[in-house]
């Protein structure tokens, strides 16, 4: 989705702030070249996914390749983010792809994750808990969060913060990803 001018689209309390820009994933993260999303309808757009691929390139840990999902969903990096949450479906899980993010407990927000992107910063906070074996899944859960929301011309950077507001996999406690200029 390209809109002309700044919209703002609130649904079930989830602001989401659209501009314009033209950045897209690093490319060290993505295999294959990154296009915006598709609109294939007047209703539909077809985005990208992003998955962890730990068979294909395990001396990589942001190594991250797309699927394709479409939505009719007009919060399209909320629906981004929710497939990333659900995961690969059968085909893909066969193809070697893991599903990066796996939350855990109560939500303190009544949802799994709040979104909002301003001024090209999308910032989520989950609102559960995430499960993480360490650093390695941890970079995962980034690469794909980052690679996933960058495809849209509105994102250039991400903050990711944990259900406490923490900046994710910031182990020292001095929430880095708050505090460097975006």
């Amino acid at each position: 989705m390209r809109p002309k001018h700044p919209l703002t689209t609130i649904l079930l309390g989830l602001s989401i702030v659209l501009g314009n820009s033209n950045s897209g994933p690093s490319q060290a993260a993505n295999p294959l070249p990154l296009n915006p999303p598709q609109k294939i309808s007047q209703s539909q757009t077809k985005i990208k996914v992003f998955f962890p691929n730990p068979s294909k390139n395990t001396n990589n840990l942001n190594y991250v390749e797309p699927v394709f999902r479409t939505t009719t969903n007009k919060t399209v990096a909320e629906f981004a983010i929710q497939q990333l949450i659900i995961g690969p479906n059968a085909s893909e899980k066969s193809k070697g792809l893991v599903a990066p993010i796996k939350l855990h407990g109560n939500s303190n927000c009544g949802k799994d994750f709040k979104i909002s992107i301003v001024k090209n910063i999308a910032k989520i906070q989950f609102c559960r808990s995430i499960i993480s074996a360490g650093i390695g899944d941890d970079v995962r859960v980034k690469s794909s969060i980052e690679s996933t929301l960058k495809q849209f011309s509105t994102v250039k950077s991400v903050i990711i913060l944990t259900n406490k507001g923490d900046c994710f996999g910031d182990m020292s406690g001095e929430n880095f990803c708050l505090k460097k200029p975006q």
